[in-house]
């Protein structure tokens, strides 16, 4: 609001006997009010929503970070005066923002300025006056008191500050984020951040943040020296009687050996050969080691993550992150540092690798809003701020416990702020976690106690192959064999020496007869020399050697000898579909409508192809090519294809085109480009905003997007929910169909015509997408999941099908599995008869395809017999 259209106004607030009952967005000349609540002191002073603050208590807010403010504020005595500026005309509710952000293509990030979730119906507040209300409480009862200002360094907090916090969670961490930190806005005000993201040219501040907070990554652990590997090779239990049976042969026979000249032999023989074994298998495991080294200092580099930096989305190395950085959430991806939650959509975590729950937990910017590194993002996105990276991240502080790396570094960081805690940080922190998870296992059923404790025990136990395990029983066998001849030999000899010497020859006892049994007692020990097999462990070795440089040849890396004995062994192989057993390269071929069928040319992500009419139902025939009308008419049908949509294509530096983001969703985008030939699909997201989006689930299985759409022949726009998502789910709760490729004309839908289309695409193995639409009221801003399936008004557009073909190398290798007599399963998130047809391509037959509802109603039993015959497992994750 101008000047010249607002007015300013002194209030008079008095929070002697309530709360200030404020929140506001925004700092400096523009601290807006989003909204006053009911029984606070700005109310009851006039403050309304839409007012302006310009001074406290006399003192201009200009400058001041929103922290600062809210310092300000707390500071301020019972009863004082601010300074506000009104808009002549009365002014709108807040709009409600939508659900996460959504980065535009390659441009510049809008992200809105408040999150709001729609009210429920039983009554309960939207996040935003939610999140007021607890800082109302909080200002009333909590001891704690703001951080001080910012330093020297700009930076308002130190990392020990943040460690609390991370480590603290729960209700105590929330309290301590809105009251130290200044709420979400106060914390990334105090990491000099913004949800425009940092500054990539300022790099200064870069190498201000690394030197205070630290990097992201753990330093490497210590590799163990070629000694320690020897000695670790030593420890095979045939190998230890070898040891100890070539020591006991060779002190004897230099000792009390007859023939001492060439006794030794035999003793430095075993030595030899144990030897051998040990040096072979420390060298092998040495460079394994070195190898392994490098395969990880390569796959480090392909670990990226979606930021937001100069307020636009691009993607960073994992180890890139820095404490201040914007981090856009997707679905299914590892959490990669310590964050807060600025908003999100449907946020639900898995922390069982780290607190050891077994159930996913829900994250809200108001409840729940610490995301933990380590952890997996289960369903849901949103945008996040970093603030705990490396070695003091929760996954780092772990690391740092069971390993020890990273003391030196840590040690400088925490110097940085020793005045922060009185007891160190990592102690207090892992103190925390332990009591936390010791909290969530009582929390649990017997049933789940009794899985984990079994699993524990599985990981705790030393993983052995078979032969390992049939090597040391032998080992052990003949140890007991070979002992029990030993003894049953030196037993005979004395026996039968004492009834020659002292009965049949009449003779006495004399000292010369324990000379005698020395003797028997060294023939024993040759008995017990001789029983094992001393060039059996050298043979295993050698021949698994041999395994592990063949292996090498076919590009397979083996880290211990003994695992290519192990994977000899396997007789089932379960292998993910996208990208394992297909090319991962989506390319839309088809598209069904009420009005034709379309066939699409091209490959991969390249915006390069014709699509060109077609009779067949199943788009399978050649047909004459799009006519302007045809393509006008499917850009707006498809429109879906461009809007539901968080991915991107684009070029990389070699030329190729590459997705950035869901596969499926660059084939649609691809698809679009090639109807919209020549137009960004940037400018689609200017000219429609998104106003809400439900995120993909796996319970509900669509995403849907809210935007405001053109109608013709008027000139208002129609608030339109976009929905995108798989027709098994969706077209049986459509209830109309566009007519004539015009998504504004439609006539009742005929199921089962659009089932048969579907089976039949679905047949052919290719992946079926359905697009639809509904209209909602123009001042409706959310839509929950359920309203989608319930609504009398969705509509199918179009169906669209999308090929994924199998590699030429898989077909050969499950092939050469089934001629090993090794069963290939393949798991897939398709559908059961997408993935049958997929599955006959590649040689894997099956009577049938379990689901994942199927086997959540089947008992462990039934399980057990089904997975014997089943060899596809759809519709799973």
């Amino acid at each position: 609001t101008t000047a010249a259209m607002a007015e300013e106004l002194q209030l008079r607030v008095d929070k002697s006997s309530c709360g200030l009952g404020l929140r506001f967005v925004g700092a400096g000349d523009k601290a807006e009010i989003r909204e006053v609540l009911e029984g606070g002191a700005f109310l009851a002073a006039g403050a309304r929503v839409g007012d302006v603050l310009q001074t406290v208590e006399g003192q201009s807010i200009a400058k001041r970070s929103h922290s600062e403010v809210v310092q300000l504020l707390q500071d301020a005595p019972p009863q004082f005066n601010v300074t506000i500026s009104r808009p002549k005309s009365e002014p709108a509710a807040a709009p409600a923002a939508s659900r996460t952000a959504t980065a535009k293509r390659s441009q510049p990030l809008e992200v809105p300025k408040a999150a709001a979730v729609r009210a429920s119906a039983g009554g309960k507040l939207d996040e935003a006056s939610e999140e007021a209300q607890m800082m109302e409480d909080f200002q009333r009862s909590s001891a704690m008191k703001p951080l001080p200002p910012a330093q020297g360094n700009g930076f308002g907090c130190k990392l020990t500050d943040l460690v609390e916090l991370i480590s603290e969670r729960t209700e105590q961490g929330v309290e301590r984020l809105h009251m130290k930190f200044g709420g979400i806005e106060g914390l990334m005000s105090r990491v000099k951040t913004s949800e425009q993201g940092l500054v990539t040219s300022d790099e200064e501040d870069k190498r201000e943040r690394l030197r205070l907070f630290g990097e992201n990554r753990m330093p490497p652990a210590k590799q163990k020296t070629f000694l320690e590997l020897m000695w670790d090779a030593a420890q095979d239990t045939t190998l230890l009687i070898l040891i100890v049976a070539g020591a006991i042969s060779l002190v004897l026979e230099l000792t009390i050996g007859e023939n001492k000249s060439i006794g030794w032999v035999e003793g430095v023989a075993i030595m030899v050969s144990v030897v051998i074994v040990v040096l072979v298998t420390a060298f092998n495991d040495r460079q394994q080691n070195l190898q392994f080294q490098a395969l990880q200092k390569k796959q480090d580099e392909t670990q990226l993550v979606d930021i937001v930096r100069d307020g636009q989305e691009i993607r960073v190395s994992t180890f890139d992150l820095m404490v201040g950085d914007i981090w856009v959430i997707s679905q299914g991806c590892i959490i990669p540092a310590d964050c807060i939650l600025i908003r999100g959509s449907d946020l639900a975590c898995d922390e069982s690798s780290l607190t050891g729950e077994p159930k996913d937990i829900s994250k809200s910017r108001t409840k729940n809003p610490f995301l933990l590194s380590g952890t997996s993002v289960k369903q849901g996105s949103g945008l996040a701020v970093v603030v705990c990276v490396g070695l003091f991240s929760e996954e780092g502080i772990i690391n740092k416990l069971i390993t020890g790396v990273g003391k030196v570094e840590s040690d400088r960081l925490l110097a940085l702020s020793k005045d922060a805690v009185d007891e160190p940080v990592v102690d207090e922190i892992s103190d925390k976690l332990l009591k936390r998870t010791k909290k969530s296992m009582t929390s649990l059923t017997q049933e789940e106690k009794d899985r984990l404790k079994k699993e524990d025990s599985k990981k705790a136990r030393k993983k052995e192959s078979v032969l390992q395990v049939k090597l040391t029983k032998m080992a052990i066998m003949i140890g007991k064999v070979g002992t029990f001849v030993a003894a049953a030999v030196i037993i005979v000899l004395i026996f039968r020496y004492c009834i020659e010497e002292f009965a049949v020859n009449g003779n006495g006892y004399t000292s010369s007869i324990w000379s005698d049994f020395l003797s028997f007692f060294i023939v024993g020990v040759t008995v017990l020399v001789v029983a094992v097999p001393e060039g059996l462990p050298l043979a295993v070795t050698i021949a698994l050697a041999f395994s592990v440089k063949k292996m090498m040849r076919d590009n397979n890396l083996v880290r211990v000898l003994a695992a290519c004995e192990t994977m000899g062994s396997a007789t089932t192989i379960c292998s993910d579909k996208t990208g394992t057993l297909t090319k991962n390269e989506m390319t839309a071929t088809a598209v069904c409508t009420l009005q034709a069928s379309y066939a699409i040319s091209g490959t991969g992500y390249e915006p390069a192809g014709q699509i060109s009419r077609s009779a067949d139902a199943d788009a399978a025939g050649v047909a004459e090519p799009l006519s302007e009308t045809d393509t006008t008419d499917l850009q707006r049908l498809l429109l879906g294809a461009v809007l539901c949509s968080t991915s991107s294509i684009q070029q990389n530096d070699h030329g190729q085109w590459i997705v950035v983001g869901n596969p499926t969703e660059g084939a649609l985008l691809s698809l679009y480009m090639k109807l919209a030939k020549g137009v960004s699909l940037d400018e689609y997201d200017d000219m429609y905003p998104n106003v809400d989006t439900i995120p993909f689930h796996s319970e509900y299985k669509f995403m849907a997007t809210v935007h405001d759409l053109p109608s013709p022949g008027s000139s208002t726009n129609k608030r339109t929910v976009l929905v995108k998502g798989a027709p098994d789910k969706l077209v049986a709760h459509c209830k109309r169909v566009a007519v004539g490729n015009n998504p504004d004309s439609t006539e009742p839908i005929v199921q089962a015509d659009w089932q048969a289309r579907f089976t039949s695409l679905a047949s052919q193995g290719l992946r079926v997408i359905a697009l639809c639409r509904f209209h909602i009221p123009s001042d409706q801003a959310t839509v929950a999941p359920e309203e989608v399936l319930e609504t009398p008004t969705l509509q199918l557009d179009a169906l669209v099908a999308i090929e994924d073909p199998p590699r030429e190398e898989a077909i050969k290798a499950v092939g050469r599995c089934h001629r090993a007599g090794i069963v290939v399963k393949m798991i897939t998130g398709d559908s059961p008869v997408t993935a049958k047809a997929i599955g006959a391509k590649l040689g894997i037959e099956t009577p049938y395809a379990l689901t994942g509802s199927d086997i959540n109603g089947l008992t462990a039993d039934q399980l057990r017999d089904r997975v014997l015959e089943c060899n596809i497992y759809a519709r799973v994750t």
